[in-house]
C-alpha cells in the first residue's frame, strides 16, 4: 500500500459534504452519496462518514479507508484491491463480488456484512469482528485470520480452512 494518496476532488467533497448532511438530517436534506462505477483509486478517505453510500463497482484500490464509517454502505463488484480498511466500521455493508485483494482490514467491525463471492485473499483481517457475515463462495487463500471473530458467520468460503473454530 502506498502512502502516496491523491487530494480529494473537489467535487468528491462537495458529494461527501452532501452526503452528511443526508445522513445527519435522515433524507431530509442533502444527498446520498452515490458513486456507482468511479474511480477512486488510491484517495484518502480515512476516517470519513460513508454510511449508506452508494458505491457499486467502484475502484478503491490503494486507498485509505481506514476508520472510515461504511456501515450499511454498498460496495457490491467494488475492487479494494490493497485498499486500508484498518479499523473501519463495515456492519451490514455489502461487499458481495467485490475484490479486496491484499486489503487490510485489521480490527474492522464487519457485523452482519456480506462478502458473498468477495475475493480476500491475501487480505489481513487479524482481530476483524466478522460476527455473522456471510463469506459464502468468498476466497480467503492466504488470509490473515488470526484473533478473527467468525461467530455465527457463514463461512463456506474456498481456503476459509478451520475458520469456524476461531
Amino acid at each position: 500500500m502506498s502512502n502516496d494518496r491523491l487530494p480529494l476532488p473537489l467535487a468528491l467533497l462537495d458529494q461527501l459534504s452532501l452526503h452528511e448532511i443526508w445522513l445527519v438530517s435522515y433524507g431530509g436534506a442533502g444527498r446520498r452519496l452515490w458513486l456507482e462505477n468511479a474511480d477512486l483509486a488510491g484517495v484518502d478517505l480515512g476516517g470519513r462518514l460513508l454510511e449508506q453510500a452508494l458505491l457499486t463497482g467502484v475502484v478503491l484500490d490503494g486507498a485509505r479507508l481506514a476508520d472510515a464509517d461504511l456501515t450499511g454502505a454498498t460496495l457490491s463488484s467494488a475492487s479494494l484491491v490493497g485498499c486500508d480498511l484498518g479499523g473501519a466500521r463495515l456492519s451490514h455493508a455489502q461487499l458481495d463480488h467485490a475484490s479486496l485483494r491484499g486489503a487490510r482490514l485489521a480490527g474492522a467491525a464487519a457485523l452482519g456484512a456480506s462478502f458473498f463471492g468477495a475475493d480476500l485473499c491475501g487480505a489481513d483481517l487479524r482481530g476483524a469482528n466478522l460476527r455473522d457475515a456471510c463469506l459464502c463462495a468468498a476466497r480467503l487463500e492466504g488470509a490473515l485470520l488470526d484473533g478473527a471473530d467468525f461467530g455465527g458467520a457463514c463461512v463456506d468460503a474456498i481456503g476459509a480452512g478451520t475458520v469456524a473454530a476461531r
